[in-house]
């Protein structure tokens, strides 16, 4: 487990192309899908501090030392620490997983929110047009692509619109708590079998006269999580089902 980078240089001039890799210290942003991207001394030895933009993705996962020893989950702060000792220009600290998820209801157009994000911001020198082109060529989940990243442009300039929207949205969705539990039981049916799925049910039920709605649906997901875990297997099921196939 660790962080994955990819080095992308543009040139006005094809004759000037040198290197497909940046040098140390000529970084002018770092889109950091994840946490790790700024704790990682081959990206950060990248930044130059009077120079570098940083777009951040603010949102927590648990790493492969964290699954072996839950003492080793680092604070948030301890991040935006370390950012802010990397550049003195501005960081932007944004939960593009969580807010990708409740825009388009998928986190993996998280890393499309956050280019749009930085398109706006002028931070790279690509036109919109163009990644949406881009993005219809390439044929895959163009609608929630191109969602996500109109998404992320609007946050650029209007992030209180958007949280208006999540907002909005959540409430437009929200169910009826045995609703909610009725679909997550349902999953867990076509995860395994109805005997699994009633073993949830059996928990949910347990507990529920002790909890109130919020503690109820906080616990209802967190079980769901546990039960439905995703491993190699699950994942590739998942990917090869009829109706992931037919959209």
């Amino acid at each position: 487990n660790g962080s994955v980078s990819s080095h992308l240089r543009f040139y006005s001039d094809h004759n000037s192309i040198g290197s497909q890799r940046i040098p140390d210290g000529h970084l002018d942003l770092l889109l950091s899908y994840d946490l790790l991207g700024i704790s990682d001394q081959n990206i950060t030895n990248k930044i130059n501090h009077n120079r570098t933009n940083i777009v951040l993705n603010s949102n927590q996962q648990p790493t492969g030392h964290f699954a072996q020893d839950e003492t080793k989950f680092v604070e948030m702060e301890s991040f935006k620490t370390l950012a802010k000792n990397l550049t003195k220009n501005k960081i932007n600290f944004i939960d593009t997983t969580s807010i990708a998820e409740k825009l388009t209801g998928n986190t993996m157009a998280s890393n499309l929110f956050m280019l749009g994000f930085s398109v706006q911001k002028n931070l790279l020198p690509i036109q919109p047009d163009s990644i949406l082109k881009a993005i219809e060529l390439n044929a895959v989940q163009v609608k929630m692509n191109s969602l996500a990243f109109n998404w992320g442009r609007i946050y650029a300039e209007f992030p209180e619109k958007v949280h208006s929207e999540i907002k909005f949205k959540v409430n437009d969705e929200n169910l009826l708590e045995k609703d909610k539990v009725e679909s997550r039981y349902k999953k867990l049916i076509t995860y395994h079998n109805q005997k699994y799925a009633e073993k949830y049910e059996t928990e949910i039920n347990k507990f529920k006269p002790s909890l109130n709605k919020d503690e109820i649906e906080y616990f209802s997901v967190s079980l769901y999580k546990i039960m439905a875990f995703k491993d190699e297997y699950e994942v590739a099921r998942s990917l090869s089902s009829k109706n992931l196939l037919s959209t």
